[in-house]
């Protein structure tokens, strides 16, 4: 299965949402630290940085690569 790089940054800022949501209540119940909470949300925000300069790189280099007349 291909998933593009936009399907996957979608997908990223789904999983910020929703740790955003539920990580203040896992913390409240002690369940996650939050030192563990704050590192995996930076951790989630890398990857959606991560992913939208490669799709950026991705559009960019999409030019060069057709050829003139199509």
């Amino acid at each position: 299965m291909d998933i593009s790089l936009d399907a996957q940054v979608e997908e990223a800022y789904r999983e910020l949402r929703l740790r955003k949501r539920v990580y203040p209540r896992l913390v409240a119940q002690s369940h996650l630290t939050e030192e563990k909470a704050a590192t995996q949300m930076a951790l989630q925000q890398a990857i959606i940085r991560t992913l939208e300069d490669a799709a950026e790189r991705h559009s960019a280099q999409l030019p060069l690569f057709a050829k003139e007349g199509r």
